[in-house]
């Protein structure tokens, strides 16, 4: 079995390159669906989140605040590395658990889709890291369609990840998403076929 980081920057793509891998018969490891269940009301990052940020973050109706925390961390660099420092470890932790229930299955691949896959450092849990790549002006164009966000809070959120080309240093893969989706499906096919199809599983990393 294959493990495969798949990564990139905000709006830019990487959401499309996973679903068609799925589409495919990867098993999909989603580090965003791990935080959301985690963040839960109950749940050990939303305790530890309330902890450390205190209860102004918890919402009327008891949920955490993702907007207002969001807007906290994305503006102080200090602020993000706390929050980062607290999901980091619990969202690995799942991720080691959901790969080892992939294995058992018997699928020929698992993509972790993490946008922080490298500034988290989860690389070493990966065979491969697959990079969605988008032009910048582009990327800030689309989280301001998809979220009504200003241009301003668009590059914000996007200067709070890695930049681009230090993240293509860590790629073995770089994925074009500026096409249309059927352009990225028909990119993501061909490096499917040469990368998991033709290539073997290889040697796996621990988790």
């Amino acid at each position: 079995m294959k493990i495969i980081g798949l990564t990139g920057g905000i709006a830019s793509g990487k959401s499309t390159v996973a679903q068609h891998l799925g589409a495919l018969g990867a098993v999909i490891v989603d580090a965003d669906a791990i935080s959301r269940a985690l963040s839960q009301p109950g749940g050990s990052m939303y305790n530890a989140i309330m902890h450390t940020f205190g209860p102004e973050y918890r919402a009327e109706n008891g949920q955490l605040d993702r907007k207002k925390l969001g807007a906290c961390v994305f503006a102080d660099p200090a602020q993000l590395a706390k929050l980062n420092a607290i999901s980091h470890p619990l969202i690995r932790a799942e991720i080691g658990r959901q790969i080892a229930q992939a294995r058992e299955g018997g699928a020929p691949a698992v993509i972790i889709d993490a946008p922080v896959l490298l500034e988290s450092g989860m690389q070493d849990m990966v065979q491969e890291v697959w990079l969605a790549v988008l032009p910048v002006e582009e990327q800030i164009s689309r989280v301001m369609a998809r979220d009504g966000a200003t241009k301003d809070a668009a590059q914000a959120r996007i200067a709070a990840q890695w930049p681009l080309e230090e993240k293509k240093k860590y790629a073995d893969v770089c994925i074009d998403t500026s096409g249309t989706i059927a352009d990225t499906c028909r990119i993501v096919d061909k490096i499917w076929i040469e990368r998991v199809q033709n290539s073997g599983n290889g040697a796996e990393k621990n988790e």
